[in-house]
């Protein structure tokens, strides 16, 4: 009975699984086994090794899946650079700014709905892109349309909206009694 228990779990990807497996390697202050049954041993040695190896399995798939996803974000980013600099001769290093501000109105929008996380994704990569996209409008028209052609200038003044933005995120999250970002 507990052979074919054994055999069972070997085909499970839980840590849970693993740990009771494991458990049945344990040897006490003496050095001796605390199972006795020396075939319960092998056979939980040998669904060790498998789940360890679909376990590592699944973390390579996801450690890729992360680089991927990563370097998605980037490659947009860097395109968004490029873009803007080739049709508007700017240098806007407020890219990232305007991406945290739409992850962060991402987040809001979770949190004024914890219940529903389907409902609330649903609206909320729409409103990060309206947000994002309203204080991009507002950089252009309040800062960068008297510096086109000058993009050193573009350059100093969007490195004064990050500072901006991160120290108005600072602070909005400080009087609320949280740590900053």
């Amino acid at each position: 009975m507990r052979l074919a228990a054994i055999e069972s779990l070997k085909y499970k990807t839980s840590l849970e699984a693993l740990n009771r497996l494991k458990a049945l390697n344990d040897k006490d202050s003496e050095g001796n086994y605390l199972e006795t049954d020396k075939h319960v041993r092998q056979l939980a040695r040998s669904a060790v090794v498998k789940i360890e190896s679909r376990l590592q399995f699944y973390a390579t798939i996801e450690t890729i899946f992360f680089g991927l996803s990563l370097g998605a974000v980037l490659v947009l980013a860097a395109i968004g650079l490029a873009i803007t600099f080739g049709v508007m001769g700017v240098i806007n290093m407020a890219h990232g700014e305007l991406m945290m501000l739409g992850a962060y109105t991402t987040y809001v929008m979770q949190q004024i709905m914890p219940d529903n996380l389907g409902l609330s994704l649903l609206f909320a990569v729409p409103a990060a892109f309206m947000v994002s996209g309203i204080v991009g409008i507002g950089i252009e028209r309040g800062i960068i349309r008297f510096l086109y052609g000058r993009p050193l200038e573009t350059l100093l003044a969007t490195f004064g909206v990050i500072d901006f933005q991160k120290i108005n995120f600072r602070t909005n999250k400080n009087d609320r009694g949280e740590t900053g970002l």
